[in-house]
């Protein structure tokens, strides 16, 4: 009887790991490399959204730069933050039961969808971001397909990775507002909305330059070509100081108001910008502008904070370029 235990004892000390062994190997993934992805050269391409906020992050092969949705080359460090998280996220502990429904009613209404693509457009992960709570020690994440979520983070470094998935486009964008050799410009139109006689048209072809006055439109003869190149040079290193969170109402009201400024520049890769500059009123007497900042519209889309000595070097009306 003994030997007959000791049989079936040793059976079952075979054949759980057996069980455990031909299960892990036919299970999709393993549950600790579930939200990481251990080479990340072979992500081209990250889709955030949340809502009616969606950003596309993708590689450019031929000059292995990250550009935020096909317009804004992208910040070296925000790209390295997310890289980091894709690369070293851990799991910290999966949900706890009693909290399960209120998690995934977190995730169903305040979720952000993230997609990871290869550079053939392949899906590589899919998953759901939930926001961070303090207390949690974590952040919460879920597969796309799942309803188990679990608490990440990056061990000893941070548990709050929420803001590594940005749904704003000005968290990935450099901080140049314009960013342009001399030689790559073509074009640029500066309109003073609401003193037109000081609007002008630079154009820019094969060395030649042309300038137009807008109001009316004439080509004005007499130019000053030092000063133009001197003009160009200004676009090399124009930043913007912070971005600006608008809700879609907030843009559509301010996008029907009349900037002072709107600078539209084109260069030589058929890329325009387009650059709509508006006054604020002070804070602490609203009968006053502020005389330090701007807010400035990029590409009818999103709203940065210039400060004025900033771009003040860049705001020339059109004698500029003929006294």
């Amino acid at each position: 009887m003994k030997r007959k235990k000791s049989f079936i004892l040793i059976i079952l000390i075979l054949f759980i790991p057996a069980v455990w062994f031909i299960f892990f190997n036919n299970s999709e993934e393993d549950p600790s490399e579930m939200f990481i992805i251990k080479d990340t050269s072979v992500v081209y391409q990250v889709s955030i959204n949340k809502g009616e906020q969606i950003v596309n992050i993708k590689k450019k092969n031929n000059v292995n730069k990250w550009y935020i949705n096909n317009k804004y080359e992208a910040n070296d460090k925000s790209i390295n933050r997310l890289i980091q998280a894709l690369r070293e996220v851990k799991i910290y502990r999966p949900v706890k039961k009693e909290k399960l429904d209120s998690v995934l009613n977190i995730f169903k209404d305040k979720g952000t969808s993230v997609q990871i693509f290869d550079k053939n457009k392949n899906i590589l992960k899919e998953w759901i971001i939930a926001p961070y709570e303090e207390s949690s020690k974590g952040t919460y994440i879920m597969n796309k397909t799942g309803r188990e979520p679990f608490l990440v983070n990056i061990p000893g470094l941070e548990n709050n990775l929420n803001y590594r998935y940005n749904t704003n486009s000005i968290y990935w964008m450099k901080t140049e507002l314009f960013s342009y050799q001399p030689s790559e410009i073509t074009e640029i139109e500066l309109q003073y909305n609401n003193e037109s006689s000081k609007s002008f048209r630079l154009e820019i072809e094969n060395d030649k330059v042309k300038l137009f006055s807008l109001n009316p439109e004439t080509q004005v003869q007499k130019i000053d070509y030092n000063k133009v190149g001197s003009y160009l040079s200004y676009f090399m290193n124009v930043k913007f100081s912070s971005f600006y969170n608008l809700t879609i109402k907030e843009k559509d009201s301010l996008l029907i108001t009349t900037p002072e400024y709107t600078i539209i520049l084109k260069d030589k890769y058929n890329n325009t910008k387009n650059v709509k500059l508006f006054l604020i009123k002070d804070k602490e007497n609203p009968n006053k502008l502020n005389l330090n900042k701007m807010k400035a519209v990029v590409n009818n889309e999103d709203l940065v904070i210039v400060k004025f000595y900033d771009i003040d070097l860049i705001l020339k009306d059109i004698t500029y370029f003929n006294n």
